[in-house]
């Protein structure tokens, strides 16, 4: 198969730059990710609109970072969309493609089902953490809405560093790769 071919079909972030305008950036497409992982879950559209925009954004973000183990992306709020997360992993050895996951926590019953996804979070925070693995301390920058009370450290969403992450391939920034799906689900207990 040959790559066009691959990018039409598979998971995948593709570096770009556009030389005559200096422009620089990433395209993603998640298809076979983001269907494994809202198909695991019965989210209502607003919802799985906020967890696919999340798991996006941490694809789109992730292999940016020289990343040892994790990057974890939350979304807390006051509204009916109590939290959003998405993870990413590195890559474990070079050449593997990375892992994401993504999940939500939601109240049903203050739920607008015609209501704008974003508004659905309400006052609260975004918050990144990126864990480099055992022996260190993860790195923690969080953002609160106009109004709202400063956040709380965020929580892992994962597995400690002993334990593996979920087994979700992702591809890596750096090349084009091919993924077979990914993961998604609550956080680990």
């Amino acid at each position: 198969m040959s790559l066009g071919a691959q990018i039409a079909w598979d998971d995948t972030v593709l570096p770009f730059q556009l030389d005559a305008s200096d422009i620089r950036g990433r395209v993603a497409r998640l298809d076979g990710t983001l269907e494994k992982v809202l198909s695991q879950h019965d989210y209502p559209a607003a919802i799985e609109a906020l967890v696919a925009e999340t798991a996006l954004l941490a694809a789109l973000i992730g292999p940016t970072i020289k990343l040892r183990w994790k990057l974890s992306l939350q979304i807390r709020g006051d509204g009916p969309a109590r939290i959003v997360a998405a993870d990413y992993y590195a890559p474990e050895t070079e050449g593997e493609p990375g892992r994401i996951r993504a999940w939500a926590s939601f109240d049903p019953e203050r739920l607008d089902p015609d209501g704008d996804a974003f508004a659905q979070i309400g006052k609260g925070y975004f918050a990144i953490l990126i864990d480099q693995g055992e022996g260190t301390t993860p790195t923690r920058a969080s953002r609160p809405s106009p109004e709202a009370p400063s956040p709380p450290a965020p929580r892992p969403t994962s597995p400690s560093p002993s334990r593996s992450p979920p087994a979700s391939p992702f591809p890596s920034a750096a090349r084009a790769s091919r993924a077979t799906a990914g993961s998604g689900g609550a956080p680990a207990a």
